[in-house]
């Protein structure tokens, strides 16, 4: 497997995506099929991110794992992804392998200036955002908790003079 050094490097490599003569007739994308030589599969991995990309010559499937801790951080990212790929299409429902969030760009993706500038704008920005968006659900879980506690009749025994 190939080793990239930054998000740079990754957004490049999708940039070189093109659209390719299908053996099949058929204009599908080389990273689901891989039967032809025209695929020219490659692997890449981007260590600080825990990023591995599928590359082949017109579309790539770029796959994220979390250092998720425990069964609530699971709950939060699966949330989380799910309103994720309800918003962006690049973002696929089923994340590739073991994946926590996988990104799916075909060549076409590339020639849209909207997506293009989304994908990128959720490698560069986002990408290192994802375990902060986990933390603040837990957060505004405990704050619900607290709130909601504090509202229960039992906390407010003994509060006000009892008539």
């Amino acid at each position: 497997m190939e080793k990239l050094n930054s998000i740079n490097e990754v957004i490049e490599k999708l940039k070189e995506l093109h659209e390719v003569e299908c053996g099949k007739g058929v204009n599908y994308p080389c990273v689901a099929c891989l039967e032809c030589p025209n695929a020219d599969y490659h692997e890449y991995q981007l260590d600080k991110f825990n990023l591995t990309m599928k590359w082949t010559a017109n579309s790539a499937i770029i796959s994220i794992k979390l250092p998720l801790r425990d069964e609530l951080d699971e709950f939060l990212h699966n949330e989380l992804a799910k309103e994720l790929s309800r918003r962006f299409n690049f973002i696929m429902d089923k994340p590739d392998d073991d994946a926590h969030i996988s990104i799916f760009v075909r060549d076409s993706d590339i020639n849209d200036d909207i997506k293009i500038k989304q994908i990128e704008a959720f490698l560069k920005k986002d990408l290192k955002e994802l375990m902060a968006m986990i933390t603040k659900g837990r957060i505004l879980i405990k704050d619900w908790a607290r709130y909601t506690v504090d509202k229960s009749e039992a906390s407010k025994v003994g509060l006000k003079k009892e008539e």
